[in-house]
């Protein structure tokens, strides 16, 4: 049926009145999938098959030959395996959102044929064939899944010698074929538009077309287009579509009507129509209707000429009725449009009305560079894991020596929500922790210093050098008579318990080839540990108004000589105390400052410092730092890496963001881009081992990082140094572009795109938006910076970029065009960009379409904050994908309280959701989605945001201190009093002051 089955099969009708065509096909019917998929060969001519952009759920395959057919015996029938059945799509509820963030589709390129265990009827010249319950032969160790069908991107028929010509290939699945005729009026509001258009319609056909009765009707010519230019009156057709049915709620069997014309093009669903929506789109002056909606119908017979040209015009009116502060909230607004009813948004206000939080997070503590490090949990245990001591080897990968890749020491103090928990000066890595019990007052304090002599951060502070956990446990008789202080030591090895010992201050744990030391411990007083079945009891009585402490010296990896464990035990508290408190204000007084009314901000901004810090590590043996996204577990991740590197540059750390970068600099090449590239030549991805994710968009946000670092710095001499690494990595680009260009058929919406590839925790290879933005954002952001110190290649390079661009709209614009419309809540619907461009619609999961979706279109400038469809981008955000059962948080639950818990993913710190309103000065947006992203991550007793409010907001999950979000939350605050990175050489002061941190908001001409 060619390239998107078009409705356009040759038509009977006479132009101006009925075209229509047999399509063959009657209600309840499967639906045969092979038309909209592309006939290929993959085996010199031994094959014929077909594939599509999307998974199908084949039931029966049907292969009709033209002469006589082959000996069955010669003949395979095989599949695509590539992520299916191992990782599954749900066929009887939509996919969730939080606990679902992506879903495995499966890509064209990472799988392997499979031969399918099939039943094969023969019938003359025509072959069917049915498959097999999957787990009978082929996954047999899938148990309890025994589906009948093969979810797959291509199928074939493998032939022993060249393949035989077929008459005919079909493929059905367990769609079948539904009728409905649905109405499509056009214009109605500007004078002079043209609409000559056509039809075209994926998984599905439409077989009649008559003009609706309005007065301009649109001429339909004898191929089923038509002619139709309106001047501000109404025109329109009557179409009867035949769409594909399925009980599998997330099939890509759903049949898409694209009308292309000159004054607008856009795509919707029939069975929506079908079901009894009104699709009404006042931006694009267009309605799809039911031919048998009601209220039209009673309005025909009321005697109006154009019943749905008034249905429509009154709709355009209240849409486009100006927005009036002050006067209330329209009924049927949109969220978008219902901030601007709202008062400016508060962090007080934010924080109120988000759900209580229930619990706290532990506190990760190390040195700057180091990258040994422990954590310290809300009940006061303490940890410390086995995360890249391993590789790369170091001086303490083999004296780790524990037995496990996790140790947790335990004081069993009291159980319960503690008193009173705090970082020291409200902004440093030390921690308090307080709990009372039995009249006792517990204070436990935690901080981290070094082993050896020398300083706590950089040049001294070496990767591998020894880092020691120092915790206090101080204990206050507050009661007016004696009473008992006890704590109790154990340690766990994975979760298991490891018996220990204590022999002259010194606390071992027992393993079969030997004790091992873990603590130097220091009790004041004469209370002695008792150990008893491999724990270590403390007790001691005391008089009313005293106190006493005990001090542990924890070591990172297992220390040995006589000579170290002397060292250890005379790590003095005060001292070092006073040691580590020193270091880290000093770090935090060097970094810049931002100071407002709200102590919150003003803790956290501070804070970030120390956590930034920590998070970059020393590699071994060099004065190179990747820059960790976590603390414990996460590596280099180099998207996020970089939300780092320049916030350490807009702090004025320039020399730790340049030690960040040379790790890239340094490693470029070394780590190819999982996607089917060619080469890995010029590739930022590696990082000396500690690289990880293999998210395509890497390689964009490293060179954007790099030209900042110029523009934050203004080192011409360190970018003429390092313009031949990053030209080499704008060419990787370009090459693998270049690849993309002549595609054809199916494929030709990927052209000028980057080639297939994974995308962030998503690891199926495809035309992901985000990959190609962020490279197209470092590439043009190398080529400013290189036009600034007049690199001789530098004009070649814009225009590159300007090329690449280009092709990125086109793709894109292309893809929303032939994606569904959306509908708001006010009953309007608007266009919407897919994350993939072969998708039309959403994809699963809330990563995909959320946290990877067409914002950034808007935050790195690829489109401008006025283009049309800016608003509509922000739209479907607010309305379909933040406060969403699928895409975010649950409108259910949430909604009522949909200023405050709105306008953030599910990850509300990562995702830019406030960038494009600051660009598009809506500051009434932008400090909303700010503040509420503040809120919902935001612990203030260890000054800290976490990763992800999952599974709901309230609660936490992730790996901390997860400075990557943490930087974007302050230059988000940043930005309200500076911003200097548009690339137009304006420097904004005080465009984003909320009237909560400046008292008022200053004019333009402030």
């Amino acid at each position: 049926m060619g390239f998107v089955a078009a409705l356009l099969l040759g038509g009977a009708g006479r132009a101006g009145e009925v075209w229509s065509a047999d399509v063959g096909l009657s209600a309840g019917t499967p639906v045969d999938v092979v038309p909209w998929g592309e006939r290929a060969s993959w085996s010199e001519g031994r094959d014929l098959g077909v594939w599509w952009e999307d998974p199908r759920d084949i039931e029966r395959v049907v292969v009709t030959f033209a002469g006589a057919p082959p000996d069955p015996t010669t003949v395979r029938l095989e599949w695509w395996h590539s992520r299916w059945p191992e990782h599954r799509i749900p066929r009887d509820q939509p996919a969730g959102a939080g606990e679902s963030g992506w879903g495995h589709l499966g890509d064209l390129y990472q799988g392997e044929w499979r031969e399918a265990d099939v039943y094969l009827q023969a019938a003359g010249r025509t072959w069917t064939y049915t498959f097999r319950h999957v787990n009978l032969r082929e996954f047999p160790e899938l148990r309890d899944f025994n589906a009948e069908y093969r979810t797959t991107l291509k199928l074939r028929l493998l032939f022993d010698g060249p393949a035989p010509a077929v008459e005919r290939l079909a493929a059905y699945t367990d769609s079948v074929w539904r009728q409905t005729t649905v109405e499509i009026e056009w214009g109605g509001v500007h004078p002079g538009q043209v609409w000559d258009g056509r039809l075209e319609v994926f998984n599905g056909y439409v077989d009649r077309l008559s003009p609706l009765e309005l007065r301009e009707p649109a001429v339909i010519a004898s191929d089923g287009s038509w002619r139709s230019t309106t001047q501000a009156k109404a025109s329109g057709v009557q179409a009867r579509f035949w769409y594909a049915e399925s009980p599998n709620v997330n099939t890509f069997d759903g049949t898409v009507a694209t009308l292309r014309a000159p004054a607008a093009s856009f795509s919707f669903e029939p069975v929506q129509v079908a079901g009894g929506s009104n699709i009404l789109a006042p931006t694009l002056s267009v309605a799809v209707v039911p031919a048998e909606d009601a209220a039209l119908r009673m309005a025909a017979r009321m005697g109006l000429a154009a019943p749905r040209q008034a249905l429509l015009q009154s709709r355009l009116a209240a849409q486009v009725t100006r927005v009036v502060p002050g006067e209330g909230i329209p009924p049927e607004r949109s969220l978008y449009d219902r901030v601007t009813f709202q008062p400016e948004q508060t962090l007080a206000r934010a924080l109120a009305e988000q759900p209580p939080k229930p619990g706290r997070i532990y506190l990760p503590l190390g040195t700057e560079g180091g990258r040994q490090r422990f954590g310290v949990n809300p009940d006061g245990s303490v940890f410390c894991v086995n995360d890249r001591i391993d590789q790369p080897r170091g001086r303490d990968t083999a004296r780790r020596r524990w037995g496990a890749q996790r140790l947790d020491y335990d004081f069993a103090l009291p159980e319960g929500e503690p008193l009173k928990r705090w970082i020291e000066d409200e902004c440093l890595p030390i921690l308090h922790t307080q709990w009372e019990r039995d009249g006792i007052r517990y204070t436990q304090t935690a901080f981290v210093t070094r082993l050896d002599p020398g300083g706590l951060g950089f040049p001294d502070m070496r990767a591998d050098d020894t880092a020691v956990l120092m915790v206090k446990v101080h204990g206050q008789n507050i009661a007016s008579e004696y009473r008992l202080a006890h704590a109790t030591l154990s340690l766990r090895a994975d979760g298991r318990p490891l018996p220990v010992t204590m022999r002259k201050g010194r606390l071992y744990a027992q393993h079969p080839d030997g004790d091992r030391l873990r603590a130097a411990v220091e009790v004041q007083g004469s209370v002695t540990g008792t150990v008893e079945d491999g724990v270590v009891h403390f007790a001691g009585h005391m008089p009313p108004g005293t106190d006493g402490h005990m001090v542990l010296r924890i070591p990172f990896i297992t220390l040995e000589e006589e000579q170290e464990l002397q060292r250890l035990e005379d790590l003095e508290y005060v001292a070092e105390f006073r040691r580590v408190k020193a270091f880290w204000k000093g770090r935090a007084d060097a970094s810049t400052q931002i100071t407002t009314p709200i102590a919150e901000l003003n803790n956290f901004y501070r804070a970030h410092v120390s956590h930034l810090l920590i998070n970059c590590g020393r590699e071994v043996g060099a004065d190179r730092m990747g820059a960790r996204v976590g603390s414990f577990s996460y590596g280099v991740f180099g998207n996020e890496s970089c939300m780092m590197i320049t916030d350490l540059d807009r702090r004025g750390l320039h020399a730790e963001a340049a030690r960040c970068l040379e790790m890239f600099l340094h490693y470029q090449g070394t780590v190819a881009l999982p996607g089917d590239y060619l080469s890995k030549e010029g590739v930022f991805n590696g990082a000396g081992g500690w690289e990880q994710g293999g998210y395509n968009q890497h390689h964009g946000w490293i060179l954007w990082a790099m030209a900042e670092h110029y523009w934050y710095t203004g080192d011409r001499a360190w970018l003429r140094r390092n313009a031949s690494a990053l030209m080499a990595a704008c060419a990787w680009i370009a090459h693998e572009r270049d690849r993309t260009r002549e595609l054809t058929g199916r494929r030709a919406i990927e052209r000028g795109l980057l080639p297939p590839g994974s995308l962030e925790d998503i690891g199926d290879w495809r035309n992901w938006l985000s990959n190609n933005v962020f490279s197209w954002w470092g590439m043009q952001a190398v080529a400013r910076a290189l036009e600034d110190v007049e690199h001789p290649q530098a004009a070649a390079l814009r225009e590159e970029a300007e090329a690449y661009r280009r092709d990125i709209l086109a793709a894109f614009e292309e893809a929303s065009v032939r994606a569904p419309l959306v509908p708001l809540r006010d009953g309007t619907w608007v266009p919407q960009i897919p994350s993939e461009v072969h998708r039309r619609g959403r994809t699963f999961g809330w990563i995909t379409a959320t946290l990877e979706g067409p914002i950034y279109l808007l935050r790195t400038g690829l489109l401008a904050p006025d283009h049309p469809l800016a608003v509509p981008i922000l739209q479907d955000y607010e309305d379909n994908l933040y406060l969403s059962d699928r895409y975010g948080y649950s409108w259910e639950k949430h909604g009522a309280q949909w200023f405050s818990r709105g306008g953030i993913s599910m990850q509300p710190n990562l995702l830019c959701s406030p960038h494009p309103y600051f660009l598009r000065d809506e500051i009434k947006h932008f400090l909303r989605a700010y503040f509420n992203a503040f809120a919902a991550c935001y612990y203030p007793d260890t000054q800290m945001l976490c990763e992800h409010p999952l599974p709901d907001l309230g609660d936490w999950r992730g790996d901390h201190y997860k400075s990557s979000d943490e930087a974007n939350s302050a230059y988000w605050l940043r930005l309200m009093f500076i911003e200097d990175d548009r690339g137009d050489d304006v420097l904004r002061l005080g465009d984003g002051v909320a009237a909560g941190v400046a008292g008022r908001r200053g004019s333009p001409d402030d």
